[in-house]
């Protein structure tokens, strides 16, 4: 795990840069601005797989209006930069079990739900 996981300085930093840069290019924006807040701490891996963590972000627009918001899963790679393998929007967080749990453990499930109810 510690090969791929950016350090400690750099982690908030890149995490930024590579959820903006993911979100600009799926929601065909430019400047969006992103609030992000972990699950969990720390990362899950299993086996060889690159380390992964679940957040869930806000995005807005220019106009510091949401445009989107859910939870990402993101893989750490190479203490470099981070990668969406996920995005779960917040409707579909709290409409359908069965994509959330295929995609974050399910002891995060129910953190993911209080955010996505939170922010309805």
């Amino acid at each position: 795990m510690d090969a791929n996981v950016p350090v400690a300085e750099d982690f908030n930093t890149f995490m930024q840069r590579d959820l903006r840069k993911y979100f600009s290019r799926t929601l065909h924006k430019e400047n969006v601005s992103i609030h992000f807040e972990l699950l969990r701490d720390v990362a899950t891996q299993s086996g060889v797989a690159y380390p992964k963590y679940y957040a869930w972000v806000k995005v807005s627009d220019e106009r510091k209006q949401p445009i989107a918001q859910g939870v990402v899963r993101l893989a750490a790679i190479e203490k470099l930069r981070f990668e969406v393998t996920d995005f779960i929007d917040a409707k579909t967080v709290l409409n359908d079990e069965a994509k959330l749990s295929n995609v974050i453990p399910k002891a995060l499930c129910a953190a993911a739900k209080e955010k996505a109810a939170e922010n309805r």
